[in-house]
């Protein structure tokens, strides 16, 4: 049999939800930590869609995620297990816009009179960001980073390398 190497599910028919009205907090409880109000029967639900999804993948196919304390985008994050305390479920502190999709490894793009393209010209919206941390640990970063319009409407997290200013596609947000 075939390994495995991903899964997709797509929702093809939307239904409106039934909506009613209860008690000011509606069978919700408080959690303590974050403050935020969860159904138990929503919360029921996703537990044990996880349960089974663990069940059937294993555990490491069912990860939450944790800030990394590092600046880099590539490792600002990584998986901690569902049943770990310091699961992440906020906002992250910086108010600096990130993109839910970074490429595995950024792509170069090609230049019109030093101006990012691709496949069209890109509009510089915001930026620069600049990133500049690792160099004790062998894998430095010197970045200025920029959100990026296609005139597509499409927008991009493209950076320019500090050492040799060519520009790279890092991320697409959504």
């Amino acid at each position: 049999m075939p390994e495995v190497d991903n899964i997709s599910i797509a929702a093809r028919n939307f239904f409106e939800p039934e909506t009613h009205s209860g008690d000011l907090f509606h069978g919700t409880h408080f959690k303590q930590k974050d403050g935020r109000m969860h159904s138990k029967a929503e919360e029921a639900k996703s537990v044990r869609l996880v349960n089974m999804m663990t069940a059937r993948l294993g555990p490491q196919a069912c990860f939450g995620l944790s800030l990394a304390n590092d600046h880099r985008p590539e490792r600002a994050w990584k998986p901690v297990t569902l049943a770990a305390k310091d699961y992440w479920h906020g906002k992250a502190k910086d108010s600096n816009a990130r993109p839910l999709y970074l490429l595995p490894t950024p792509k170069a793009l090609s230049t019109e009179a030093g101006n990012p393209c691709m496949s069209g010209k890109l509009e510089l919206l915001q930026g620069p960001e600049r990133i500049d941390f690792g160099w004790w640990d062998n894998n430095a970063v010197a970045r200025d980073y920029y959100i990026a319009k296609h005139q597509t409407g499409s927008l991009y997290w493209i950076y320019q390398h500090l050492d040799n200013s060519r520009w790279y596609l890092h991320g697409i947000f959504s």
